[in-house]
């Protein structure tokens, strides 16, 4: 009997350590596949809340330049602003966007421009005699300067090469200044509308200096969207610029004379 009974005990022990351990097992399944759940469930929220937020961004930049400025003055784009979308499972996704001008006014604007390519600085407003532009590259800088004069439209342009050039092309040479190695200015007459710069024979990093005591316009606008899924939230920044006129503008536009206003024909 004492040794039946023992072997029951022995039985009854190695079950309770099966059971323990079966437990044990179970627990730490369960504990990982709940882990692994709820990570899937934030990665899907975050990408929801991205995807959200970059739709509303895209949303708002259909919309015109001019469009996007009567936001800012009004203080409000009311719905224009906010984007919910609603899963099949009942999950919401909830994107909100703020308009503002990329920066208060600047004295120095600075730019990276392809050779193939030109970047315009929008002028109107601005109330500075001249512009520096300067760059520490070996690339040649073309500018074309566009005012009006009452109803008429007319365009100045300026050619440098670096310091340091020898090509015989006919440009100007530039001079150290501002701590760059290459400057030069563009006056500034009349009723200033645009700056446009394109370098020649490679990319260049250009910095364009207001004169002193002035700055330039505000040159776009910054859309920042918040898009939220769940607990996940996710932020978008993208800036729209100020229109500008596509490269081949230069190219199909004629000055026969100082006095002549811009034209497309050559007669």
């Amino acid at each position: 009997m004492l040794m039946n009974s023992a072997k029951k005990g022995q039985t009854l022990i190695i079950i309770f350590f099966l059971v323990l351990l079966a437990l044990s097992i179970g627990i730490t399944i369960s504990t990982r596949y709940i882990r692994s759940t709820r990570s899937i469930i934030r990665t899907d929220n975050s990408v929801r809340a991205l995807a959200g937020a970059e739709s509303l961004a895209e949303r708002l930049l259909a919309n015109s330049y001019a469009v996007l400025q009567d936001f800012i003055s009004n203080n409000s784009c009311g719905s224009s602003c906010i984007l919910d979308i609603t899963y099949p499972e009942g999950q919401i996704m909830h994107a909100v966007a703020t308009l503002s001008e990329t920066s208060t006014a600047e004295a120095v604007l600075s730019f990276n421009v392809n050779q193939s390519d030109v970047y315009e600085i929008s002028l109107s407003g601005y109330t500075g005699n001249a512009v520096r532009l300067c760059w520490d590259t070996n690339a040649s800088i073309y500018a074309s300067y566009i005012y009006s004069s009452g109803s008429t439209t007319s365009m100045n342009t300026y050619a440098y090469n670096p310091t340091s050039s020898i090509l015989g092309n006919g440009f100007s040479t530039a001079a150290a200044s501002e701590g760059y190695n290459s400057c030069f200015d563009v006056p500034i007459t009349n009723t200033p509308r645009l700056l446009r710069v394109r370098p020649y024979y490679e990319d260049s990093l250009v910095h364009a200096l207001s004169s002193i005591g002035s700055t330039f316009p505000i040159q776009g606008i910054l859309i920042e969207v918040s898009g939220t899924s769940g607990d996940s939230t996710r932020h978008v920044k993208v800036e729209k610029t100020s229109p500008m006129l596509p490269s081949i503008f230069d190219m199909v536009v004629l000055q026969k004379s100082l006095t002549d206003p811009l034209s497309n024909s050559g007669l």
